[in-house]
């Protein structure tokens, strides 16, 4: 890139079940924020799967004017918690909220947890749902009554928590402002200045 050339906005989803698990990718998040791009985060369950399942106004409210004021993230959505007991039951509601943000947003790129079905079962077949959202985001035939918007694909997914990292970025620039927006948020959660990811479709190159 020249040095006078203009660098093109990248358009960034991240999705997470609860409002806790988002901090561990939040400084590339805001990272790419302060650089310009667009940054949307979807959020699920924000009680990390635990009593009470209705969403904490106090915890939702926070975190949307944490991430606005202290990094410039000012598009937070919610998909509304529903109760393990239930969520089966709503998986298809769930499915088209995704696919919807998806083809509103239009991503280039989009980052989710990485399924493990050796711990939380129930979290693994969400983020499995959000892997079929993000496919059928894509999908020209999908059509179904709820669903708006042209189709979308992705060019890429990046998955955090994962034991098959082929890459890692480094966002250590960032670690400090997101401390300080972690600590008036409250709640447990683990913030990591380099990130080990997994790409896919997986390239030498990161495209973040």
């Amino acid at each position: 890139m020249q040095k006078n050339e203009k660098r093109e906005e990248k358009r960034i989803l991240a999705i997470s079940w609860d409002l806790h698990s988002i901090w561990v990718i939040m400084t590339v998040l805001a990272k790419h924020r302060k650089m310009g791009d667009h940054v949307t985060i979807v959020l699920g369950n924000p009680e990390y799967g635990t009593l009470p399942y209705l969403p904490d106004d106090t915890l939702v409210k926070n975190i949307a004017t944490v991430t606005k004021e202290d990094l410039g993230i000012d598009d937070v959505r919610f998909i509304g918690a529903v109760p393990l007991s239930h969520f089966m039951s709503h998986t298809e509601e769930i499915m088209l909220k995704v696919t919807n943000i998806v083809r509103e947003v239009k991503p280039q790129v989009i980052l989710l947890e990485d399924p493990d079905f050796r711990h939380l079962g129930w979290h693994s077949m969400f983020v499995t749902l959000m892997q079929r959202a993000i496919h059928e985001a894509g999908s020209w035939w999908f059509r179904p009554v709820g669903i708006i918007g042209e189709p979308w694909s992705v060019e890429v997914t990046y998955y955090w928590w994962t034991t098959r990292p082929n890459l890692e970025i480094d966002a250590s620039d960032m670690e400090e402002i997101v401390l300080k927006a972690k600590e008036k948020f409250g709640g447990p959660a683990t913030i990591m200045p380099k990130i080990p990811l997994r790409r896919e479709p997986p390239m030498t190159v990161s495209s973040l």
